[in-house]
């Protein structure tokens, strides 16, 4: 059985949220009846693990350690495993991974199981609410997701193995997942322009709708293939929603520009 799972992934934000995190992330498991049931964490050569409520408070002073954009913490949140469906990798109803420090290292995955799931539009929202309204402008995408894949071993470019899984990644995957890491690694954020992939719907800014496609603003593609709208909580990140029978249409004509950091196409930074 391959169990889905709905994703919203935020790369590259401007501003931190700093001590709130925690906060904000009980919030969002409160939303869907949930408790935060496992935490991890780490900051510098300091970690942690277990029971959310036993370590919430080492995870608070992670936070608090320094300024949060600057030095390296990386926290994970899970509900209560109990779904043998999704072992070993999303074994969770609803899942935070939450990765800051330098820039090239923000990064975030909100995820919840698709029969489990209101309505998706209903999970991004909450997500916007509580997270992407405090990050200032960010690049992201929502999409779904294998749970074999496991969420923020995507979201941190690590490929899934283990003998519990029905399938193994492609070749094309891990090369895409590889590409992305060390593209981004070498100054190619996605802030500033650049794509990891076309995504059902995605998250841009203006460096996006401004860069050069063919002679004219990348702006002008977009609204001919897909709906591109200012987000309700910062008028400079936008959504640019893409239908699936589309998608690989579009990712194919915008491999070969330079600005999917998943692709072969990428040399150099901009």
């Amino acid at each position: 059985m391959d169990t889905k799972i709905t994703c919203v992934m935020i790369i590259d934000w401007e501003t931190s949220i700093g001590s709130d995190l925690l906060s904000n992330i009980e919030q969002l498991f409160e939303r869907y009846n949930l408790a935060p049931y496992d935490g991890a964490g780490s900051v510098g050569e300091k970690n942690t693990q277990g029971i959310y409520s036993r370590v919430k408070k080492r995870l608070s002073s992670f936070l608090e350690a320094g300024n949060a954009d600057s030095v390296f913490h990386d926290i994970r949140v899970l509900s209560e495993k109990k779904y043998e469906d999704a072992l070993p990798f999303c074994p969770s109803a609803l899942g935070v991974a939450w990765v800051s420090g330098a820039r090239k290292d923000r990064k975030a995955i909100f995820y919840i199981r698709n029969d489990f799931l209101e309505t998706e539009q209903q999970f991004i929202s909450d997500v916007e609410r509580y997270f992407c309204s405090h990050l200032g402008e960010f690049y992201g995408a929502v999409f779904e997701l294998s749970a074999d894949l496991g969420p923020a071993y995507y979201l941190s470019s690590i490929v899934t193995a283990s003998s519990q899984l029905n399938f193994k990644p492609s070749a094309e995957y891990k090369e895409r997942i590889t590409r992305w890491r060390d593209n981004i690694n070498r100054g190619n954020y996605p802030r500033s322009g650049f794509f990891r992939e076309i995504y059902p719907k995605n998250y841009i800014t203006n460096a996006h709708l401004n860069k050069k496609f063919k002679g004219v603003d990348l702006k002008n593609f977009m609204e001919q293939n897909g709906k591109l709208e200012k987000t309700s909580f910062n008028p400079n990140v936008y959504r640019w929603d893409v239908l699936d029978a589309n998608r690989n249409n579009v990712q194919n004509i915008l491999e070969e520009s330079g600005i999917i950091l998943s692709s072969k196409f990428v040399t150099t930074a901009n």
